[in-house]
């Protein structure tokens, strides 16, 4: 892996920590964001391909 491709994940993982840690401790916004999810894949079946 080269110096970008760390920097990237680096950056990944820094902005994806809040909403980590929030869904950790809320555990019903999880089973929320998974309900959303299902919600919009059942309502448009041809924008989520579910293969």
């Amino acid at each position: 892996m080269n110096r970008w491709a760390v920097v990237g994940i680096t950056v990944l993982v820094l902005a994806a920590m809040p909403f980590y840690l929030a869904i950790l401790t809320t555990g019903w916004t999880w089973r929320r964001l998974v309900f959303n999810v299902n919600k919009v894949k059942f309502s448009y079946p041809f924008a989520f391909p579910t293969r």
